[in-house]
């Protein structure tokens, strides 16, 4: 809090400084401040205190500061000085396995990264692969480390190997080989195995000797032709003559897969590089009589030849080989046409016999009858469903019928309306409607009333002309 001044006023007795309360109020809370502050309290009382003329100098005793005097700082942290200079403590944070690192200008918290790792148990674990060449001292991989097998021709170095760690006492002499002594070791002997005394001659070959260089020579015999690097087969050397039966197999034949063989009812077929061994299937088959069979339903229509016509048929009028030919009727069954085989739109006014279209066969809005037993409010008059409205009874109330689903020419009729109540009309057009009254006839609310309305135009501004006739029933119109 800062400092609380007492008004005195500014001339004496001129009421104008602080009431006597008031300044009072103001000593208390200054002295409350001095000895009941945050920092400093009754029971821990100040080491040295010094009362100058415009101020009072405080001095805190060592250790008169506890923990719980120092402000509070955020969870997991410390209090540094985060800084390259002297200055203000500041709480730095540290997340799970973080530690603080200077870096010359304050202090960084951070993971253990890189080579290795520390967990928040203080393990450190070097990281796979992060031990390499420079990072070993030399002369410190010992036997011990390295794993067996680990060294093969390409580790040794060249000529590294010599007589001692081949188990071989000395190195031998001139024309000497090695020569296992059975126990894992080798010894120097002399090559005594000797020289070749003579070659001679065998079947088919001349020449040969005892001393010296020697030459065989083949001779040449029937079939066979003998150059100088080479022998072979004389052209038309091997003949029937030279041939055992069944000796020419498929496999010395080079149009022919080394493994065809007389399988039943297969055939050999070439597949680019030779002959193969196939049976014939898919959409035939072939018999070892060399009856080929067509399987049942095989030839489809994408076999077929293709029509020479358009708009025909495969069949005959007649017994005989099927063609193309036009459906005429004598090839139709009775009654075989029906609806879903017209296309919309094709019977028009010429295919339609004279007084075939029957009453039946007109649609509601030209023919039903329908009841109206809502007599008072709105009622929604669908004129596709009749053409004749009928009213239950006597209207109970004003009534508005309200036209939809109308047709320019159509023609309506409301009867059966009776009572004292308003009548009027409306209609879902877009935009809007007119209704023409025909004639001088009012509706007659003790009467019996017949209301005759057509449909001049049905777009959004519909046009309807009506007229209204009371009735009596009356068998004698004259």
């Amino acid at each position: 809090m800062s400092k609380q001044p007492i008004g005195v006023g500014t001339n004496a007795n001129d009421n104008t400084g602080d009431p006597i309360r008031n300044a009072f109020i103001k000593v208390n809370s200054n002295e409350d401040e001095l000895y009941e502050g945050a920092n400093i309290t009754a029971t821990a009382p100040l080491a040295k205190a010094t009362v100058a003329d415009t101020s009072v100098t405080l001095s805190l005793s060592d250790a008169g500061v506890t923990f719980a005097k120092i402000q509070n700082v955020a969870a997991n942290s410390l209090l540094v000085r985060d800084a390259n200079s002297s200055g203000v403590l500041t709480a730095k944070a540290l997340a799970t396995t973080q530690i603080l690192i200077g870096d010359g200008t304050g202090m960084t918290a951070a993971a253990l990264s890189g080579d290795a790792t520390m967990t928040n148990a203080g393990v450190v674990s070097i990281g796979a692969g992060k031990v390499i060449t420079d990072k070993i001292l030399d002369n410190n991989v010992t036997i011990s480390k390295m794993a067996n097998d680990s060294v093969g021709a390409d580790e040794l170095v060249d000529n590294s190997v010599g007589a001692a760690a081949l188990n071989v006492s000395g190195n031998g002499s001139d024309g000497n080989i090695l020569k296992s002594d059975g126990d894992g070791s080798f010894s120097w002997i002399a090559n005594d195995q000797g020289d070749i005394t003579g070659v001679a001659a065998g079947a088919g070959l001349t020449g040969g000797g005892t001393a010296g260089d020697v030459t065989l020579t083949v001779g040449a015999g029937t079939g066979i032709t003998v150059g100088a690097d080479a022998i072979s087969l004389t052209a038309g050397g091997i003949t029937a003559t030279q041939l055992g039966g069944n000796s020419v197999t498929p496999a010395k034949v080079s149009i022919f897969d080394d493994n065809a063989a007389a399988t039943d009812t297969h055939i050999l077929v070439a597949d680019g590089t030779d002959f193969i061994n196939k049976a014939v299937s898919g959409d035939a088959t072939l018999a070892n009589t060399g009856a080929l069979t067509i399987a049942a339903d095989a030839v489809t229509y994408a076999k077929m030849q293709n029509l020479g016509t358009a708009n025909r048929l495969l069949g005959s009028t007649s017994t005989g080989v099927i063609g193309e030919t036009q459906v005429v009727a004598a090839m139709m069954a009775a009654n075989s046409v029906n609806s879903d085989s017209y296309v919309d739109g094709s019977i028009d006014t010429v295919h339609v016999a004279n007084d075939q279209i029957t009453h039946d066969k007109l649609e509601n809005r030209y023919t039903a009858a329908v009841t109206i037993s809502t007599l008072t409010g709105a009622y929604t008059l669908d004129w596709s469903t009749g053409a004749v409205f009928v009213m239950s009874g006597t209207l109970s109330g004003n009534i508005e019928f309200d036209f939809t689903n109308f047709k320019a020419g159509q023609t309506i009729d409301i009867y059966n309306l009776t009572g004292a109540y308003t009548i009027t009309f409306d209609s879902n057009a877009g935009t809007s409607e007119t209704f023409n009254k025909c004639g001088a006839v009012d509706y007659v609310a003790a009467s019996t009333n017949l209301i005759q309305i057509q449909c001049v135009d049905d777009d959004a501004t519909a046009v309807f002309n009506y007229a209204v006739s009371a009735y009596v029933s009356d068998a004698t119109p004259s």
